[in-house]
């Protein structure tokens, strides 16, 4: 073939392979599709990949270099061709990845992980403060204001008794209260009813609950006959036991004398003729019952001077804390024993 026509012929073949193989595959059709190629074409391909967790970079290069060379003054008459492609493709993937763990979790130690870490009593990564673990991460134990379930019966979170939930975190028995007034009045209450409802004044006045009763008699009734026989302990309003039961309470001793009022304050002193003024209207005998039909201001309806009356002594524990003395003078001023029912 002559050399004009070698050549073109090189050329229209490169072009035809270019379209749709690129530089690459366009030499080696050529090479292979002449004579004299001689199988003497390179073809070099180089790929580095580097791997690892993370993140991936990919650099990719390629480079064709065609190269034809024709010589026609050769002794034999045929052209001389040398056509080299080099296309280099170079591609590198690199995964770089760093993980720093602290603790167990990857985030700092904090009360609720689960994990009892440095200055925690406990952990047990929830929200429930009804077990063994506070949310506090601090171990439960009575007075923390928390019920401790099957084990704990309340928890108000102080060492007090006496206010519903004992210091060693048990209940506290249901109990009835009794003060004294801290008002005085004269033998004139308005009867039995009169007297009830200047308790149940003194009791709502000082936010107590439940209905209260005076521990009062005459010709229409008695604590006996109108009060509840209550089968557990009565208090005064700190709480401290006077009587384990109705029966206690009836028996002629108290466990402690009466000495507070619904405030929690001081007996106030009577005006009454008996020689302690520490007096309460009574003309009740330590069994509940009345004491004398003629000794209760006529039903306590009468304020008169000359009108008899029986009244309890405030400041002791013993038979007189209900029938001390016994006098005329319904005029002078007491306060009232009220029970709660």
């Amino acid at each position: 073939m002559a050399p004009d026509a070698y050549i073109s012929k090189t050329k229209e073949i490169i072009m035809m392979n270019l379209t749709h193989n690129g530089w690459m595959s366009a030499m080696v059709t050529a090479c292979l599709s002449m004579s004299g190629c001689g199988g003497e074409d390179a073809v070099t391909t180089e790929g580095d990949t580097e791997g690892s967790t993370g993140s991936t970079t990919s650099d990719a290069t390629t480079e064709p270099t065609p190269s034809t060379t024709v010589d026609p003054g050769t002794s034999t008459g045929e052209p001389t061709s040398s056509t080299t492609s080099e296309p280099t493709t170079n591609a590198t993937v690199t995964t770089e990845g760093t993980t720093t763990t602290e603790g167990t979790t990857g985030v700092a130690p904090a009360c609720g992980d689960g994990v009892v870490d440095e200055g925690e009593e406990c952990d047990d990564a929830n929200a429930d403060d009804s077990d063994a673990c506070l949310t506090t991460c601090v171990a439960a134990e009575c007075g923390d204001g928390f019920v401790l379930v099957n084990i704990e019966a309340c928890d108000d979170g102080n060492m007090i008794d006496g206010d519903g939930c004992q210091a060693d975190c048990t209940e506290t028995l249901l109990q009835k209260t009794v003060f004294v007034t801290s008002q005085t009045y004269n033998g004139n209450l308005g009867g039995l009813a009169g007297a009830d409802a200047k308790c149940q004044a003194r009791a709502m006045a000082a936010n107590l609950p439940g209905t209260y009763m005076a521990w009062l008699s005459d010709a229409t009734g008695s604590p006996s006959t109108r009060m509840m026989k209550f089968d557990g302990p009565y208090a005064l309003v700190n709480g401290t036991k006077i009587a384990n039961s109705w029966a206690d309470l009836t028996d002629g001793m108290l466990l402690v004398a009466i000495t507070l009022t619904e405030t929690g304050g001081a007996v106030p002193t009577g005006t009454s003729n008996c020689m302690d003024k520490k007096t309460a209207w009574s003309n009740t005998t330590p069994l509940g019952t009345q004491l004398n039909g003629l000794w209760s201001c006529t039903n306590w309806t009468s304020a008169a001077p000359m009108g008899m009356s029986a009244w309890g002594r405030t400041g002791v524990a013993n038979i007189q804390w209900t029938q001390y003395c016994n006098q005329g003078n319904c005029a002078s001023q007491s306060p009232l024993y009220c029970v709660q029912q």
